[in-house]
């Protein structure tokens, strides 16, 4: 047996209480909150920090939003990947 075994069941165990109490609660009511209290969201947070803008048809895009965007689709394309089709090990 592989210390594996047993660490991955704990840790998606507690990721899964975080993204819900962490996460989802504090989103959740703040986007259903009237009225509408977007400046509490995850979102907000994550685009005061990083200067991004809102993404709207006028606005050109920072770098910041760039790089933020293109590292996430690496990561999501990376998991996929590495999950579902056995691949990077």
């Amino acid at each position: 047996m592989t210390w594996g075994s047993k660490w991955w069941p704990i840790f998606l165990i507690i990721s899964s209480v975080w993204l819900i109490t962490g996460f989802g609660i504090p989103e959740t009511i703040a986007l259903f909150q009237h009225p509408l209290h977007v400046d509490n969201t995850l979102s907000y947070y994550s685009r005061s920090e990083l200067g991004v803008a809102v993404a709207i048809q006028s606005t050109v895009h920072t770098l910041a939003w760039w790089l933020s965007f293109i590292m996430w689709m690496l990561f999501v394309i990376f998991i996929t990947a590495h999950i579902w089709f056995d691949q990077f090990g």
